[in-house]
């Protein structure tokens, strides 16, 4: 999600060191951190709850006809 709709920086699971240096380079990087607070419209609407449950819903559909 976050490399795909440029929405953040990808870091390693309980890697304090990686995850301060992620947010050292987004303090000293603006414009890339404008360019994610600026791409978190696309990634909200994505990712929406609802939007998420109609797709799975389509999707659970397409399976109980096909097995018909």
């Amino acid at each position: 999600m976050a490399t795909k709709y440029q929405g953040g920086i990808v870091s390693e699971p309980e890697n304090a060191r990686q995850l301060c240096g992620v947010i050292e380079k987004l303090n000293s990087d603006r414009d890339l951190l404008g360019q994610f607070a600026g791409n978190y419209e696309i990634v909200a609407k994505e990712f929406d709850r609802k939007s998420l449950s109609r797709k799975m819903f389509k999707e659970l559909q397409g399976l109980t006809v096909s097995q018909r």
